[in-house]
């Protein structure tokens, strides 16, 4: 499937670097207006997902540079006669032999974001821009701004009697990157971490303390890099998200097990289910 070149994991390696530039791949271009002009295009997805949908509506853009033979269209799906929000969209790739879906999901307006590393435009679903990889599109995380501040020093106490307390050793080469997290009863803190000592080579743990620079989450994540999510709890505090090599993983504050997982998605014939 020649779609991309070759697969990386987009926007991992820098994920700690405070760049103003890097905040633009995360940013949605191009808003996509279903209009019922593109009839040529919905008349293609109507034969793909007519049977399963009762609206169907499509629009032709391009999700990389144009070139000879790659048609490309999104479809608004709902089993619905009208849909306004939280539609369903799947974006649908023609490799010269079929369509393949790349990427489908719900959102209150589908936007494209900017050309990534890979060749392919971002898809921005409301909440988080999925980049493609060259295998499949990658959620990012909700938190993309990256707005790193220095550990205080009750933060690193935490921290440090956490690492020490899996290893019994403290080391001093240890560096942390600190979001602040809103709560309900004030500012925790999502801290991550840089180590030769206590991360593998992709592997290492990000920490959430409470308002009161206590220990609530201690969680495995690629390059320690984790987030807010914006849907809250029923105390009223934020999911937290990290990266893994599925994708996210979402917990809940405090919570041991994941609350649930955002799965990268890799393509398939357009018009088959997703699971």
């Amino acid at each position: 499937m020649s779609i991309g070149c070759a697969s990386t994991l987009v926007g991992l390696s820098d994920a700690l670097a405070r760049d103003e530039l890097r905040y633009l791949k995360f940013q949605p271009e191009i808003k996509v207006d279903f209009d019922g002009s593109d009839s040529q295009a919905t008349s293609t997805a109507r034969k793909m997902f007519g049977k399963k949908f009762r609206l169907v509506d499509a629009k032709r853009v391009w999700l990389k540079e144009p070139d000879d033979g790659y048609e490309q269209m999104v479809v608004r799906l709902s089993t619905e006669r009208t849909c306004t929000d939280n539609c369903t969209y799947a974006v649908l790739f023609y490799d010269d032999k079929q369509w393949l879906e790349l990427w489908r999901g719900t959102a209150k307006e589908f936007q494209l974001g900017p050309l990534g590393d890979n060749g392919m435009r971002g898809i921005y679903d409301g909440s988080r821009m999925w980049q493609w990889t060259g295998d499949e599109y990658w959620p990012g995380l909700a938190e993309y701004k990256f707005l790193y501040r220095d550990a205080k020093p009750e933060e690193k106490r935490a921290v440090d009697a956490a690492l020490s307390a899996g290893t019994g050793e403290k080391r001093d080469d240890t560096t942390y990157s600190v979001l602040d997290l809103p709560l309900k009863n004030g500012t925790g803190a999502i801290v991550s971490i840089q180590s030769p000592y206590y991360c593998g080579q992709l592997n290492c743990p990000a920490f959430v303390l409470n308002e009161k620079s206590e220990l609530v989450g201690n969680y495995d994540a690629i390059e320690s890099q984790a987030g807010a999510s914006p849907l809250r709890d029923k105390d009223a505090n934020p999911l937290i998200e990290t990266v893994t090599s599925k994708g996210l993983t979402v917990y809940q504050l405090g919570g041991l097990k994941p609350d649930f997982t955002i799965d990268a998605q890799t393509p398939i014939i357009a018009g088959r289910d997703r699971k």
